[in-house]
């Protein structure tokens, strides 16, 4: 039984007892096992959970190592703002302007040991759900304040924690100031991400389609990526006809690209076009 599995379990029988601070060092450990491995988006997950049970400023300082190994460091920044300890005192101490109060810890638990199970799960990869919508990470810089390159690298932190309802947030307020074309374009290909991860297949797909139709030189690598995107968006909403089509254009120019024969091959077996 490996060292995950055995966390998880744990974990899982003592929140069913309502054990949540026990519970939170376990999905601490969790996190530094994930770090250990480089898994950092199942890392920052299991931290996530910790501070949902139990807040406490280290584990802000362990997102943050992830985030400066991820050189995200306006995240990285953001997370030691949380950080309280006073080294100089015999005492640890929370200096007032930090407001750690801020930080809602959820007042009851899921009572059924099936629901905890499946989240606790999620933190593993084993099955595709959708995670908690309310992060405990919240920002100390007002968002009016940060340019479009913090709020860009602010989003793929949330993306990576599975907050996709925040990353889009985010990603949306950057596109309006973005000024660069190449951090527009960077916005809107993790953008379109987050609206393929959350199931809002039609956003992705009338996104991504204005974005290639209105910019035709873009370069190879970034193009095949959107039309590789837009064929999984048209795939999930049900248009197989338009998803070849799109697998067909990738093929076009780079024949062994990802797993794009494989997905030819199967869209072709179910329909008859």
């Amino acid at each position: 039984m490996n060292d995950e599995y055995y966390l998880l379990r744990e974990a899982t029988l003592l929140l069913k007892h309502q054990k949540n601070g026990e519970a939170s060092q376990l999905y601490e450990k969790l996190g530094r096992l994930f770090t250990q491995r480089t898994l950092y988006q199942k890392a920052l997950a299991a931290y996530q959970k910790a501070l949902l049970l139990a807040p406490a400023p280290h584990i802000y300082s362990a997102i943050a190592g992830i985030y400066e190994n991820l050189n995200q460091k306006f995240l990285a920044q953001e997370a030691l703002s949380h950080v309280s300890i006073n080294p100089s005192s015999p005492k640890t101490q929370i200096t007032p302007q930090e407001e750690p109060q801020k930080i809602e810890v959820p007042k009851t638990i899921p009572s059924s040991s099936d629901d905890v199970i499946r989240a606790l799960e999620k933190d593993l990869g084993i099955k595709i759900e959708i995670l908690p919508q309310d992060s405990p990470f919240y920002l100390k810089t007002p968002l009016e304040e940060l340019p479009a390159e913090s709020l860009l690298e602010l989003s793929i932190g949330y993306k990576e924690m599975g907050l996709f309802k925040e990353a889009i947030e985010y990603l949306k307020k950057a596109l309006v100031i973005a000024k660069k074309p190449s951090l527009e374009l960077t916005c809107t290909h993790v953008l379109g991400l987050c609206y393929l991860e959350s199931h809002l297949y039609f956003d992705c797909i009338s996104l991504l389609e204005k974005t290639l139709q209105q910019n035709l030189s873009l370069p190879k690598e970034l193009r095949l990526e959107l039309l590789y995107n837009l064929s999984s968006a048209y795939e999930l909403s049900g248009n197989d006809g338009k998803a070849l089509f799109c697998l067909r254009q990738v093929e076009k120019e780079e024949k062994f690209y990802r797993d794009i024969a494989d997905r030819i091959k199967r869209i072709r077996g179910k329909n008859t076009f």
